[in-house]
């Protein structure tokens, strides 16, 4: 399984938490060779660009000219493959230097008293984060602290924590509200267990009867 394929498996979310430093530092050297092939894929691209164009100067016969120009149209094609693939590669190398980066810095997000909701966000929440942290185009550990903080500042005012004296005094509440109609309950599930009960004594005391009837009345 792939890097990214563990990173953002769609089975689990995966946390910072799941991935070492090592990881991300192999994975960071892989996105550079990548890179490094690319960009040679395409500086040969434009050069097959030139050297087409150049032909196609030199072309005198309108068939000549065509052929060229179809095989150009065909090397910008692989171009903007190759723009689209360079573009993928430096996404996630800037999201694997990003993530290093808050690896090496958690005795600072420690301090801060936001280590743990950063281990326990999931990749997409915290991309969304570092997103939201960059400054001139480089992530900012203060900045980071901010959206943090900020984030689960909200998170408490949307859940706020209910103290134990104050659930206390709302079950007194509820207790004294509810009571007629817990009575109410009550009642009904005794009417309906002497119902059951009288149900049951008929139905034994016809059993009865048959009995007797039969052993009277054997032929019949």
């Amino acid at each position: 399984m792939g890097f990214w394929d563990f990173f953002r498996g769609t089975q689990k979310q995966k946390t910072l938490a799941d991935v070492s430093v090592d990881d991300l530092n192999r994975e960071r050297i892989t996105c550079q060779t990548e890179l490094n092939k690319v960009e040679k894929e395409r500086e040969k691209l434009q050069r097959d660009e030139e050297q087409l164009k150049s032909e196609y100067a030199s072309a005198t016969k309108d068939f000549q000219k065509k052929s060229i120009a179809r095989k150009i149209q065909d090397v910008r094609t692989q171009q903007r493959q190759v723009e689209g693939w360079i573009t993928r590669v430096n996404q996630n190398l800037r999201v694997v230097n990003n993530f290093l980066m808050i690896k090496k810095n958690q005795a600072f997000y420690e301090r801060a008293g936001v280590l743990t909701l950063l281990n326990e966000m999931d990749v997409s929440d915290i991309e969304r984060v570092i997103n939201e942290s960059v400054v001139n185009g480089t992530l900012s550990n203060e900045k980071l602290v901010e959206v943090l903080q900020a984030q689960e500042n909200g998170l408490e005012q949307l859940f706020p924590e209910t103290s134990d004296s104050s659930l206390d005094e709302l079950m007194k509440e509820l207790d004294q509200q509810t009571a007629p109609l817990r009575d109410a309950n009550l009642g009904e599930k005794a009417d309906q267990g002497i119902e059951d009960l009288e149900k049951d004594l008929q139905e034994k005391a016809d059993e009865g009867i048959r009995l007797v009837d039969k052993l009277l009345n054997p032929g019949e």
